[in-house]
């Protein structure tokens, strides 16, 4: 089996004629071409692999600015809330005059 086959010699012992240059040449054409195609299919993969991770940064970088700027809106809406609140505690713990005019924490029912 480690025999070398001779140019012109089948492993039966029989003749097989050399390719012919013109077929030689055929398929080193076709070689050619079917590397080029490979060539530009893997550039085509790379580049979509690329735009994906890219749509996939922006669109987390966009759900980011959407939660942030949803945070602040409601922190927005929250501070006249938090001052009406202050307001009440600091009106509420000085004692308000009743209709007598007795100072009370609580309204008197006079």
């Amino acid at each position: 089996m480690g025999e070398a086959i001779e140019s012109g010699a089948a492993a039966d012992g029989t003749s097989v004629p050399p390719p012919a240059a013109a077929e030689c040449a055929e398929l080193r054409a076709a070689l050619a071409q079917a590397e080029e195609n490979l060539r530009q299919q893997r550039e085509q993969y790379l580049r979509a692999a690329a735009e994906l991770d890219n749509v996939r940064k922006r669109a987390q970088r966009d759900i980011e600015a959407a939660n942030r700027h949803g945070l602040e809106k409601f922190a927005a809406e929250l501070l006249p809330v938090k001052d009406s609140l202050e307001q009440a505690v600091q009106t509420g713990s000085r004692p308000t005059p009743g209709r007598c005019g007795r100072a009370s924490r609580r309204r008197c029912s006079c």
